[in-house]
This record gives structure tokens, C-alpha cells and sequence, in this order.
């Protein structure tokens, strides 16, 4: 049974990493005009963890699981997902779009600290500076913003999800975590 969770997971994972992966290249555009794409592709990823969940829940686990079961999947589909993504993402800025993040992260982040009126220091600078050309650490990161998000989606999405098994009589029977 629990084979199954990281089965399942794992082809949602992959389902999932491609969103997340579609959603940061729109995000990360270098076009402002496609961040609405962006956000409609975060709408899918809701929607499609849903509904995949919600099919393991009936295909899986005959019509019932529990609140911590539903979270779970959620969140080891999220994990993997991020993965793909993380793998996806390091490929485009290590080898496709090298000058991306040293450009546009660099530059627009510098741009966002003058506008909330935070001066960096030389030292300040030089450290952004390392940071944004360690494209595995910048990739790296997404793993940790996913896995926050997967979580918080969990606890939501799950509390429609779950569902205990009823026997004949209409009672309600506790079901196994």
C-alpha cells in the first residue's frame, strides 16, 4: 500500500514538475506581458493536484482516505514535481539562457532594493553577486518555495478530499492513517 503513495506520486510528481517548470519560465520571462500566463499556469497546478489526488483517492484506496494520506500524497507529488523542475531549471540557465539570472534576476532584484529605498553595500553586492552565478543554488531553492507551497496546498486540498469509509448501516468507521 504505501508502494502505491510513491507510485502515484511519482507519475503526479512528473505531471507537476512540468507545471512548475512552465510556470517559472513564464514567470521568469523576460517579457513582463507573460506573467499572466504564469499565474493562470499556478491555477492548473491547483487544479491538477485536485483532481489527481482526488483519482487516487478513488482509484487507489477504494473511495476513502484520510486527511493525512490525502496531505501526503500531496506533498510527495510536490516533492517530486520539484525535482523535475529543479533539474529542468538548472539545465535553462546552466547551458540555454546563461546571462538570465546575472541580467535579469540581478539587475530587476538590485532595481526592487532601490525601490523600497534598501542601499546595498560593496560586500552586499559582491555576495548577490555569487549567488545569482551559482545557478544550482538558485535552482536548489524552488525545491524548499515547492515543497512550503505543497504543504500549505495539503492541508486545504485535503479537507475536501478526505473521505471515510461507511458501512451498511450508514455508520461511519474509522479508517487506517
Amino acid at each position: 500500500m504505501q508502494s502505491t503513495i510513491f507510485k502515484s506520486a511519482m507519475n503526479n510528481g512528473l505531471l507537476l514538475g512540468l507545471l512548475f517548470s512552465l510556470n517559472s519560465f513564464f514567470a521568469f520571462s523576460r517579457y513582463g506581458n507573460l506573467t499572466l500566463v504564469s499565474d493562470i499556469v499556478f491555477i492548473l497546478i491547483i487544479v491538477t493536484t485536485y483532481h489527481t489526488t482526488k483519482k487516487y483517492r478513488d482509484k487507489y484506496c477504494n473511495g476513502t482516505i484520510s486527511f493525512a494520506k490525502s496531505h501526503n500524497f500531496i506533498v510527495y507529488s510536490f516533492f517530486f514535481g520539484s525535482l523535475i523542475s529543479t533539474i529542468t531549471k538548472y539545465i535553462y540557465f546552466k547551458y540555454i539562457d546563461t546571462s538570465f539570472l546575472s541580467d535579469v534576476i540581478y539587475n530587476q532584484s538590485i532595481q526592487n532594493f532601490k525601490t523600497i529605498g534598501k542601499t546595498l553595500t560593496e560586500e552586499e553586492i559582491e555576495l548577490f553577486k555569487a549567488f545569482m552565478n551559482n545557478t544550482f543554488s538558485f535552482c536548489i531553492q524552488f525545491i524548499w518555495i515547492n515543497l512550503f507551497f505543497g504543504t500549505i496546498l495539503g492541508l486545504i486540498l485535503s479537507f475536501f478530499i478526505k473521505r471515510k469509509e461507511s458501512d451498511q448501516s450508514g455508520q461511519v468507521k474509522n479508517i487506517e492513517v
